[in-house]
């Protein structure tokens, strides 16, 4: 029997598919950023996410960014759907030698987030952990209309550049990052400007996973992607060069990056383009990034053969 630490997410993914396909319920599938039921002239956009903070919360994080980040986490898988985030429930996990002041800072950065959503909380459930805080945030929001990860040859944007996330990265092996630029990687806006040109958007996804966000997707329609140099953060890149991380380097470490890519509509940010291919990769420059995070995997190389040609 494979353990989970060999199959990865997306063979996880696979099992539960099979597992409770008759089950399923909602009108997208289970590989999207979200679920989505219609209710009425609307769609109803559901997402839940979570963590742990042996694996999330960096040294020179604390509790508040954890609480916030998850949140903010939930939130963009909605705003990917084209939901605008109303309401978040939030279940927690608090190891025996929490204090109240712990529970308070977690709870800052939930209230946090949600008063930079313009959200409301709707209660959640406490547990004891046996090391650790675990956090998972489930977010609702309403959307006009659902936009599945549908891409196809064409033009890529996005939300923003790309690359604060990597900062964290960066720091961790020893670079000197300016704190004003840092807490862009440890608090970062959510993409809510997406809602304001998804009307024409026909293909979204949140790159919250590292580039193998996007890959997931690209894999299952036989596409991949060429990224421009401008796709990353100008502010990034010449903050890492004194200690030699170029572009490839910074895609190759993105984490929970909180962007949207998308494509159709009005393009805020053009990162690329995306075409057919038997061998979903994305590549910048002469370089292909071959690295994202999966939770059962770490970071690991994210290359998959398509059903392309």
């Amino acid at each position: 029997m494979p353990r989970l630490s060999e199959v990865g997410e997306a063979g996880a993914l696979k099992l539960i598919e099979e597992l409770t396909k008759r089950y399923y319920g909602g009108a997208l599938p289970y590989w999207e950023d979200a679920a989505a039921i219609r209710v009425g002239d609307r769609w109803l956009i559901i997402s839940i996410d979570g963590t742990h903070s042996e694996y999330s919360l960096w040294p020179w994080m604390s509790l508040e960014d954890l609480g916030y980040r998850v949140v903010i986490g939930a939130a963009t898988d909605v705003i990917a759907k084209g939901g605008k985030p109303f309401a978040v429930s939030i279940s927690l996990g608090a190891p025996a030698s929490a204090t109240t002041e712990d529970l308070k800072e977690l709870m800052k950065g939930v209230t946090m987030a949600l008063d930079t959503l313009g959200a409301k909380i709707l209660g959640g459930d406490t547990n004891r952990s046996p090391r650790g805080w675990w956090i998972d945030a489930a977010a609702l929001g309403w959307a006009e209309k659902l936009i599945p990860a549908d891409f196809h040859p064409g033009k890529l944007c996005a939300t923003s550049c790309l690359g604060y996330s990597a900062l964290n990265e960066a720091v961790a092996e020893g670079c000197e990052v300016p704190e004003d630029l840092l807490i862009k990687a440890v608090k970062p806006e959510p993409p809510l400007n997406f809602l304001k040109v998804a009307e024409g958007a026909i293909a979204a996804t949140d790159i919250s996973d590292g580039i193998t966000s996007l890959l997931k997707q690209l894999v299952r329609r036989g596409l991949s992607a060429r990224l421009y140099e401008s796709a990353i953060c100008g502010e990034v890149l010449t903050a890492l060069e004194g200690c030699g991380k170029d572009v490839a380097w910074v895609l190759n470490h993105l984490g929970e990056e909180y962007v949207i890519a998308y494509q159709g509509g009005e393009c805020v940010k053009n990162i690329g383009e995306v075409s057919e291919s038997s061998i979903a990769r994305v590549i910048i420059g002469e370089k292909e990034v071959v690295y994202g995070w999966d939770n059962f995997l770490g970071r690991s190389r994210a290359r998959f053969r398509t059903s392309g040609t």
